[in-house]
């Protein structure tokens, strides 16, 4: 029986980025593992025939292929439901994982008695040229139940945990599925951290997020936060109510221009253009004040670890 189940699952995404991103697992410097690649998306026939490719070279992978578009949620409970391995590493289809990321994450769980961890990770473009770091979010199980009362902290491409804290497995909370994982585990009393060194690219594509899930991503999360501040998770139903009723399109397109403009502003910096940085952030306070509550909220979490 593998000792850690690595869980994929694919949708639209270039079999190029792909193949990228499953032989970052594939070359990993710790190798007890079992790759399961859920295909969502049956008429992407580029990342099938890359997918069985790779099953047939390597013994480590198992290809599910949905007979029809299920959603993420209900693709990673499908893979959750067939995993064998006593560790959950979950890995998105089209980031990077760094050599060392599982043998590194496994042995900072296990030594720190940990049920969760996550990482930190660098932004890269669609060609993997580096964009900027994200910074070192909170280490101890302490620091992340604070931050998670504002944002996600534990990023979830970066996870890695015991599988019996992926038991309860994902909600149906849309784009925010794995903070709702996580405000539940923290509930539950499971002790998540993340480890304090970079593990993980994460590409930044033009299949991102779109400019009205964008908004609704926001709106869920101050949902769900509201909730978790009173001690219970949100109710999906509710949930929903809540976010028809704050959402509009013109809110939508002000808070997406404002994303542009702070992701401009953390390239600059990373570039060392702290001109052009600065006149983004000024340009920045007159765009959206739900995107400045999102850099308030980003803010309150920074400042509890």
């Amino acid at each position: 029986m593998p000792n850690i189940s690595v869980i994929m699952s694919t949708y639209k995404e270039n079999a190029v980025l792909v193949e990228a991103s499953i032989d970052s697992v594939l070359h990993q410097t710790y190798c007890d593992f079992e790759f399961i690649i859920i295909i969502d998306c049956p008429d992407n026939q580029p990342v099938k025939d890359l997918a069985y490719r790779k099953q047939i070279e390597d013994n480590r992978i198992t290809v599910i292929e949905n007979e029809y578009n299920l959603g993420l949620v209900k693709s990673l409970n499908k893979a959750l439901g067939i995993a064998r391995g006593n560790y959950i590493c979950r890995m998105d289809a089209d980031d990077i994982s760094e050599p060392n990321r599982i043998e590194s994450q496994l042995s900072f769980l296990t030594s720190n008695e940990l049920d969760l961890v996550g990482g930190r990770m660098s932004i890269i473009d669609e060609s993997g040229a580096y964009l900027y770091d994200i910074p070192q979010p909170p280490i101890t199980p302490n620091a992340v139940n604070r931050a998670l009362r504002w944002n996600n902290c534990v990023p979830h491409p970066t996870w890695l945990g015991k599988a019996s804290a992926f038991a309860q497995g994902y909600r149906e909370i849309p784009l925010c599925e794995d903070y709702d994982f996580l405000l539940r585990a923290s509930m539950a009393g499971l002790k998540i951290g993340n480890c304090n060194q970079e593990i993980l690219k994460y590409r930044m594509t033009s299949e991102s997020i779109s400019r009205s899930s964008l908004f609704r991503q926001y709106l869920y999360q101050r949902y769900i936060t509201k909730e978790f501040r009173k001690n219970r998770a949100a109710d999906p139903r509710e949930a929903d109510i809540y976010v028809d009723a704050a959402y509009s399109e013109a809110k939508a397109i002000r808070y997406s221009k404002a994303n542009d403009i702070f992701n401009n502003a953390l390239t600059s910096l990373g570039e060392r253009r702290y001109f052009k940085a600065f006149a983004n952030s000024a340009e920045l306070l007159f765009c959206s004040s739900n995107y400045l509550n999102k850099i308030l909220r980003l803010a309150l979490a920074s400042f509890t670890f």
